[in-house]
This record gives structure tokens, sequence and C-alpha cells, in this order.
């Protein structure tokens, strides 16, 4: 009786590392898709760049109106926001990231093994 429940609760923690495993993936993925659809570098700086330039050629003319000085101020802000939400998506994908490599290795090996197991099982069908 004692042995088998061993077994059960080790199987249990088998299986929470192998959700907790396939959970941290998930992240990773979702937060790859979230760099993927949120920024293209080319698209981006280039952007940036041209309009940063104009703006900065028009400012520094003087001859740029109120609501010309208005339009750049609000481009300005949304620039900012834009680097923040990069920033703040590879602060995030550095973070997954860390965590999946934190995980032991031995939880690892475990997966890989079992998946294995899962394979030889289901070509046996």
């Amino acid at each position: 009786m004692i042995k088998s429940r061993n077994a059960y609760k080790l199987d249990l923690e088998k299986q929470r590392l192998k959700l907790k495993i396939k959970e941290q993936e998930l992240e990773i993925q979702k937060s790859l898709m979230q760099l993927k659809s949120a920024f293209s570098p080319v698209n981006y700086a280039g952007r940036m760049f041209w309009e940063s330039l104009d703006d900065n050629a028009l400012l520094a003319s003087g001859q740029a109106s109120e609501e010309e000085l208005k339009a750049i101020e609000k481009r300005k802000r949304q620039r900012a926001m834009l680097l923040k939400q990069i920033s703040n998506l590879f602060i995030n994908l550095l973070l997954t990231l860390e965590t999946y490599l934190a995980t032991p290795t031995s939880a690892l090996k475990n997966r890989s093994a079992a998946s294995q197991a899962d394979k030889e099982g289901e070509e046996a069908s």
C-alpha cells in the first residue's frame, strides 16, 4: 500500500513537472508571437528614423506652426510609447527564457524520456 502511494505521488509530481514545462514552452511561443505581430524591425526603424528626421528638420527651420508643433509632439509621444512596448516585450521574453532555463536538467531529461515512451506507445498501437 505504501509503495503504491509513493508511486502515485511520484507520478503526480512527474505530471506536474511536465505541465509546468509545457506551460513555459507555450509562454515562450506566446512571447515570440507577440514580438512578431507587434514589431517589424525594418519597417519600424525606417519609419521612426524618417519621421524623427522630418520632425527635427521642421523644428530646426523654425517654420513650424502651432498645429505642426502639436503634431510633432504627438508623434514623439507615440514613438516613445512604441519603444516602451517593444522594451516590455523583450523583457517578457527574457524573463520567460530565464524561467525556462532555470528548469532543472533532470526534469528536462525526464520529459524527453517520457515523450519517447509516448511515441513508442503510439507506434505500438
